[in-house]
């Protein structure tokens, strides 16, 4: 078959019809054998992370059928939320052609799915689809950095003491128990001695164990 295809074009030039179909077929075998995600006709940007009530943008790129850039499509944009709930957002033209982009604005952390279609002259070019999470901002994420400042007054607050990573030693480790010695002196509050030959069942175990060894080497012929 791929020895004759070749003629398909030139059978459909000699009767004086249109080869699209003959090249339509290039392209989709070509498409097929290929499944590159680049040549897909149309692709959505990697959307970023944002906050709830941050404006999102998305941006899109779509191909025609000979994968040239179009400006002149038809897209449309549809974003499902946490829930599922769907939401159609307008997409518009760029100035850079094929190149196109839609503004939609979260309400709650989540994520969220993004499906784009877009046709040309009535015929769908193609689909694609991607997500993105929408959630508050954590200042342990932002910066990780010690607030010493604060570190010093939670201590001080709490009758601590605050140490830096460079200044620990032992003699810290010894200014701690100091600390802890001033304001919470141990102290026994009962002394109590027990003499483990003078009980039954401490000797019992312990003979039970020496009986129990005694026997098993005996038993292996180590005695």
């Amino acid at each position: 078959m791929t020895d004759d295809v070749w003629r398909w074009n030139f059978i459909a030039v000699g009767n004086r019809e249109t080869p699209q179909n003959h090249l339509k077929l290039i392209r989709q075998a070509v498409r097929w054998l290929a499944q590159e995600p680049a040549f897909e006709q149309v692709q959505i940007r990697p959307i970023p992370t944002s906050r709830p009530g941050e404006k999102v943008t998305i941006k899109l790129r779509v191909l025609k059928d000979d994968f040239t850039p179009t400006p002149q499509a038809s897209v449309q944009l549809r974003v499902f939320g946490p829930e599922g709930e769907p939401s159609l957002v307008s997409a518009t033209a760029d100035s850079e052609e094929g190149e196109y982009t839609g503004e939609y604005t979260p309400t709650k952390e989540g994520s969220y799915r993004v499906e784009a279609e877009a046709s040309l002259a009535g015929k769908t070019l193609g689909k694609d689809k991607t997500s993105f999470s929408v959630a508050f901002p954590y200042g342990e994420t932002d910066d990780g950095r010690p607030r010493t400042d604060l570190l010093k007054q939670i201590a001080e607050a709490s009758h601590g003491e605050f140490f830096s990573i460079n200044d620990w030693n032992d003699k810290a480790l010894d200014k701690i128990a100091a600390k802890l010695e001033s304001h919470a002196p141990s102290q026994i509050v009962e002394q109590r001695q027990t003499r483990l030959w003078s009980t039954l069942w401490p000797f019992s175990i312990i003979l039970a164990l020496l009986s129990v060894e005694w026997w098993m080497r005996r038993k292996w012929g180590l005695i």
